[in-house]
Formats: C-alpha cells, sequence, structure tokens
C-alpha cells in the first residue's frame, strides 16, 4: 500500500475516524472477556454469560478479523492509537455519575409523580452521600 494514498485527509477527518474506531476497539475488548468468560457480580450489577462455546469462538475469531481491518485503516491513513489512561477514564465517569445521582434526587423524580411520605426524607440523605463519595474519588485521582 502507497504511503501516500490520501495525503490531504485534513487531521479533523482523522481525529472524526480515530474516534469512532476507538470505540469500536474498546467494545472489541469487551466482547473478548465476555468470550473469555466474563461475569461480574455486584450489588445492583451483574451479568449472566450464557455464551455457548460456538459463540465464544465466533466473538473471538470475529474480533481478531476486526482488529486486523482497524490495524490496516490505522496504517492507510496514518492515524495514532487512542491513548485511555485510568485517572482520565475514572474522571470521566465520575462526572457523568454524579449528573445521574442528582436527577434521583426528590425534586427531580417527582416528575414521575407523589412520592409516598418520608421518601425523600429517605432517599435524598443517601443521594447526597452517593455523590459525595462520588466526588471524593474524583478528587482523589485527580490529586495524583
Amino acid at each position: 500500500m502507497q504511503d501516500d494514498w490520501f495525503p490531504d485527509l485534513s487531521d479533523r477527518h482523522r481525529q472524526g475516524i480515530r474516534t469512532t474506531l476507538a470505540i469500536l476497539d474498546e467494545s472489541l475488548c469487551t466482547f473478548e472477556q465476555w468470550a473469555k468468560g466474563r461475569e461480574i457480580q455486584s450489588v445492583l450489577y451483574t451479568e449472566k454469560n450464557r455464551l455457548s462455546p460456538l459463540q465464544r469462538e465466533m466473538l473471538l475469531a470475529q474480533t481478531s478479523k476486526i482488529r486486523e481491518m482497524l490495524l490496516e485503516i490505522k496504517k492507510t491513513l496514518k492515524i495514532e492509537a487512542k491513548s485511555s489512561d485510568a485517572v482520565s477514564s475514572i474522571w470521566a465517569h465520575c462526572a457523568s455519575l454524579w449528573v445521574n445521582l442528582v436527577e434521583l434526587g426528590s425534586t427531580k423524580l417527582i416528575r414521575y409523580g407523589e412520592l409516598p411520605t418520608g421518601f425523600a426524607e429517605y432517599l435524598d440523605p443517601k443521594i447526597k452521600e452517593l455523590v459525595a463519595s462520588i466526588n471524593a474519588i474524583s478528587e482523589a485521582i485527580r490529586k495524583e
């Protein structure tokens, strides 16, 4: 393949392509984890991995095939790999979680209808505490 196939491709084009393909590649990482048996079990989030051996094999084969295509596109279009570090990812998750948690306050939940007596007194302090804990995580990772 030629080194100068698309010399006029702008950095903005490359950035847009890289962003979408990096999301695809990140999803492939998750697919591989499931193909290898991932089943997360927590308090309110659980995964049930019912993939058959054949489905697992297909997932691994297809992720490998897609990665070969991504590598070829990366080389041809001279796209830099996107690097993600845990600090940035945790901070981004905390920011979006904060917004979602605030939406659970009684003043926001009222949009679904009247709340039972005493509900706001129960849940609002819990939400406030969860938000404080998320903020503490965010602050801790930003200080390092």
